[in-house]
């Protein structure tokens, strides 16, 4: 097994899926980590590679690839990634039939958490502007 399916295997661990939901999340077929597994020489292709960086924006490219680093990157780059409404549309893109009640639950409290750090971040960032603009007022009232 290549070390980058077995990192897979690992993030898939860390994030409660079993490995059939996760090829599942994936749009992988059933079975294709077991079979992948198997070959001498096993690879996953960029275009699966890309899939999982779209839907896991919280795992570390650098660790999937090379094994150093952490898993997940920090919570600071993920508050910069977070698109507007991100949370709505990663739940609403889910069939949510296919999914435990557990995991239904998992994948809101995490979009809240999301958007709670992305509003906070936000918060600061316009308290940063405020004052540069209040700054730049008094600046220009004294001329």
């Amino acid at each position: 097994m290549s070390n980058i399916i077995s990192r897979l295997l690992e993030y898939a661990k860390s994030k409660r899926f079993t490995i059939s939901a996760f090829e599942k999340e994936l749009g992988l077929s059933n079975g294709y980590f077991n079979a992948v597994s198997r070959r001498e020489n096993a690879a996953i292709g960029s275009d699966k590679i890309s899939v999982i960086m779209q839907k896991f924006t919280d795992l570390d490219i650098n660790w999937l690839i090379t094994g150093n680093g952490a898993m997940s990157k920090p919570e600071i780059a993920l508050v910069n990634e977070i698109p507007v409404g991100a949370g709505s549309s990663r739940i609403n893109s889910i069939d949510e039939s296919q999914l435990p009640a557990q995991r239904k639950y998992e994948l809101c409290r995490d979009a809240v958490l999301e958007l709670e750090k992305r509003t906070a971040f936000l918060e600061r960032e316009l308290e940063i502007k405020n004052k540069i603009i209040i700054m730049l007022e008094g600046q220009f009232s004294r001329k």
